[in-house]
């Protein structure tokens, strides 16, 4: 905004108003004795063209209310200050523009810092920005992280009642087959212990139907032997007799029909004796039968015994692979609790 204007004459009248209330007329008090108007530059130089033209005057203006007697010694005196309020004007006026000029350069500097300090505002804005935008994304990962945090979380804990609930199905199904194992055990000792006795007095039964049958087959091979001896005597007899017969028959034509009837009766105590031969050899022939009988339940409790060794095997690999499940089972369960605690010491996770 423009600065008031100032005329000579004003400049004057306050500068000397101020000589005469004993203060040095400087550019900045001469402004305002009149009433901050003009501008520093304008008074400066009617202070300086006033003095100047104090100087070559070498008269200054005096009040006229003095006495003729202190006229020219006031105005020798007035003269001197003058010149020495002008010397230290000037002294003043070139510590003034020193002044100024460290002023302007300061100033310079200043603007130099100033311009230094908005590149650096520009610099720091966009840093600033750059910033908040890091920020921004950061808050972003973060709820992310946060969002993904509490999903795993969630996760984990319906990971672990699901597996408390595996723990507590399998500790219990655990307790089932333990118990159905011991029912099984005790089944299987009873069939065993039942079997061996079983065994034991089919054992000693078929030791002794053993002895029996041999004792029998003895007896029978004597009395089939005895019978076999008796009915070669008995055909020897016969054939001998037959001979006589047929030689009586070729002697007496009469005596045919004795003879005929004699040789069909002993015929017939040959196919009597052959017929008891026979039925003593079906009745060893059984006796054999029924030791092989004996044989085969032997061989039958035998295959019993080894169904139920085979069934007890196969519980006993039953368990061991519950068990093995079991530590399977355990081992994860581990495992989840290890990345729980991992997923909770991440970064992620402390922001939360």
């Amino acid at each position: 905004m423009r600065q008031p204007s100032v005329s000579f004459d004003e400049v004057v009248r306050a500068a000397t108003g101020l000589i005469k209330s004993g203060k040095n007329p400087t550019v900045a008090a001469v402004r305002t004795a009149v009433g901050d108007r003009g501008s520093n530059t304008t008074i400066n130089q009617y202070l300086n063209d006033w003095r100047a033209s104090l100087q070559e005057d070498g008269l200054q203006q005096l009040p006229k209310s003095l006495p003729e007697a202190l006229l020219e010694p006031m105005e020798t005196f007035f003269n001197v200050a003058v010149v020495e309020a002008g010397r230290q004007f000037e002294s003043a006026q070139s510590e003034f523009e020193a002044e100024k000029i460290r002023l302007v350069s300061t100033l310079a500097e200043r603007d130099d810092t100033l311009a230094d300090l908005r590149r650096r505002n520009a610099e720091l804005e966009s840093f600033s920005h750059e910033l908040k935008d890091q920020v921004d994304r950061q808050e972003q990962e973060r709820n992310a992280l946060t969002g993904r945090t509490k999903e795993l979380e969630q996760r984990l804990e319906s990971a672990v009642r699901d597996l408390s609930e595996s723990e507590r199905l399998l500790e219990q199904k655990t307790k089932d087959h333990e118990a159905a194992f011991t029912r099984l055990e005790t089944r299987y000792q009873e069939e065993v212990e039942r079997f061996e006795s079983t065994i034991s007095e089919y054992k000693e039964q078929a030791r002794k139907e053993e002895e029996r049958f041999n004792l029998q087959n003895e007896y029978w091979a004597k009395e089939i032997d005895r019978s076999r001896r008796d009915g070669d005597a008995r055909a020897l007899k016969l054939e001998a007799e037959k001979e006589q017969l047929r030689a009586q028959l070729s002697q007496s034509a009469d005596q045919t029909d004795s003879l005929r009837t004699l040789l069909q009766e002993a015929e017939k105590n040959l196919a009597g004796q052959r017929a008891s031969t026979e039925g003593l050899e079906a009745q060893l022939l059984h006796m054999q039968n029924r030791s092989e009988s004996q044989q085969s339940t032997i061989i039958a409790c035998k295959e019993s015994y080894a169904r139920l060794r085979a069934e007890h095997d196969s519980w006993e690999e039953k368990l061991q692979l519950q068990d093995q499940q079991i530590v399977e089972l355990s081992e994860a369960l581990a495992e989840v609790q290890r990345q729980s605690s991992s997923e909770k010491d991440e970064p992620g996770g402390d922001q939360t």
